[in-house]
């Protein structure tokens, strides 16, 4: 089946509605993305030419995708790709789908290394959870001269990862481990983030489909109140952080105040503070060692 219309002005209309219809929650923000991929194009060019042609195969291309949106399918996984912090990332069902937000937990950890460790010299650098990879390749890009982990418990999302630092030009400094939290870190290292499970599972039966049935649910189960795994990163931290360290640990605001605790409790004396994503969030809780 080939889509009724003929133009990139009329092509557009018709996926803003179909996408509403569907109930996406930014749907002509949706439409631009699957008809400039679609296309080949940028918006600037969409936004030039609305009255050219649009060839039959791109109709049947987006007839296809409408498809597996209407499946509720998340356009990131139908285009195969994402943005994070400037960077196209491959993405699937494999991993999550990188959250702006994240770009907060980046922001602190570039501004600390920079005070710490110029350029990243002499800086050691895991990431809990890496998934895509999101969080550890923006930073291997701002800090040429650190080594890196990417640990995930998931065989299938460290694939994806590997594949991501290699379009990047990141591969051969950043080191990827198949494990549990930081216990497969082979040394302490001087700088922690993780961007964790932290959703409560009776929460998961009510997120949107878009999540509920396409994204890893080991990537959205935080258990019962959602911060299982992030007390159990806390429980390493004494081991696997160095001093001057830092541990940025993503979450929902909700869990500020349990978090912290957990932080006093497994690191007495360290500084605690938390850190707001570019919506004015509490979205990060930082733990730092002093020297």
């Amino acid at each position: 089946m080939i889509m009724p219309y003929t133009t990139v002005r009329q092509a557009w209309a018709h996926l803003r509605r179909a996408l509403e219809d569907i109930g996406s929650p930014d749907a002509p923000r949706e439409a631009e993305l699957l008809l400039t991929a679609s296309l080949g194009w940028d918006t600037a060019r969409l936004l030039a030419h609305p009255d050219a042609w649009v060839p039959p195969e791109v109709r049947e291309r987006l007839f296809a995708w409408l498809a597996r949106r209407w499946a509720r399918e998340p356009v990131p996984y139908i285009l195969g790709e994402w943005e994070f912090y400037g960077q196209r990332l491959e993405v699937s069902p494999a991993v999550m789908v990188p959250r702006p937000e994240t770009e907060a937990l980046v922001e602190s950890a570039l501004a600390w290394a920079g005070k710490h460790f110029p350029n990243g010299r002499g800086l050691r650098v895991a990431d809990i959870g890496t998934g895509s990879g999101a969080i550890v390749i923006a930073l291997a890009l701002h800090l040429r001269h650190a080594v890196f982990y990417g640990v995930d418990a998931s065989a299938p999302a460290l694939e994806v990862a590997r594949r991501n630092a290699r379009r990047w030009g990141v591969e051969e400094r950043i080191v990827f481990v198949h494990g549990d939290l930081a216990q497969p870190l082979p040394c302490p290292v001087h700088l922690i983030t993780a961007n964790l499970p932290y959703i409560p599972s009776p929460r998961l039966a009510h997120l949107q489909p878009e999540v509920a049935r396409w994204e890893p649910r080991m990537a959205l189960d935080g258990g019962p109140d959602g911060t299982a795994l992030q007390r159990r990163l806390l429980t390493l931290v004494q081991e696997k952080l160095c001093s001057p360290g830092l541990l940025l640990l993503e979450m929902d605001p909700e869990q500020a105040f349990l978090l912290q605790e957990e932080a006093q409790r497994y690191l007495p004396g360290a500084m605690i503070a938390f850190d707001t994503d570019a919506a004015g969030t509490c979205r990060v809780l930082r733990v730092e060692r002093g020297s």
